[in-house]
């Protein structure tokens, strides 16, 4: 199958899970290159043939800050900041889209966390998450960033601020990194809400000390 023949799939708008299926039922055979078919494979298939809609420019960044000037309220980009150095240092982009904002709306008590390792970029990437009427978690607000100290968690809740202006959770559920309740307290100096940390990261902790106490003791005794 050539190139032709996998853009015939992006033109019939099916998901790459389904391509890689799809590609994988008919070969029937792990000697046939087509059986190994990534997600990145059919990437790159996309850019030659230029399908990607929602892709202003070939650079990434070029591309995002087009997208942010564009303005539309379905990608949801609420902020926009471009790095000062290659490092990333500097960047901001706050992501809630119109269904996220109607959760916000919604939903009051909010958990706050943040990963790194998302994309090939050294971009962390933060997360608030909503609590439902059926006790779901909804991912109500992204925030990508060169870094996350409070400043940049900051600029994540004034978003948040400037869409639902009376926002009053009673409970911020985070881990032992104060940037988030710093930042939330920031944009929010008059709320009650109350910090309380995850379970997890408690334990994780405990543990730690516990070994490096053990550690300790045991260097004492010998000694």
């Amino acid at each position: 199958m050539s190139s032709y023949g996998f853009s015939r799939f992006f033109c019939l708008e099916f998901s790459f899970d389904y391509i890689i299926k799809h590609l994988r039922d008919v070969t029937h055979q792990e000697n046939r290159s087509y059986f190994y078919v990534t997600s990145q494979d059919l990437n790159n298939v996309l850019r030659k043939f230029n399908m990607c809609p929602r892709q202003h420019y070939k650079e990434d960044l070029m591309s995002l800050r087009l997208c942010a000037d564009e303005g539309n309220l379905d990608d949801g980009i609420r902020f926009f900041q471009m790095p000062s150095h290659q490092t990333g240092r500097d960047f901001a982009l706050v992501v809630i889209t119109p269904v996220q904002l109607e959760w916000l709306q919604l939903y009051k008590g909010i958990s706050i966390d943040d990963t790194h390792h998302t994309t090939r970029y050294s971009l962390k990437l933060a997360t608030i998450m909503v609590v439902d009427d059926a006790n779901r978690g909804l991912n109500a607000a992204f925030l990508t960033a060169g870094s996350m100290t409070s400043v940049d968690v900051k600029i994540l809740f004034d978003q948040v601020k400037k869409l639902v202006p009376k926002f009053a959770p009673k409970f911020i559920l985070s881990d032992e990194a104060l940037a988030f309740y710093n930042g939330f307290k920031a944009s929010f100096p008059e709320s009650s809400a109350v910090l309380l940390f995850c379970r997890f990261y408690i334990l994780q902790s405990w543990k730690y000390k516990a070994k490096l106490f053990v550690k300790v003791f045991f260097s004492l005794l010998i000694s």
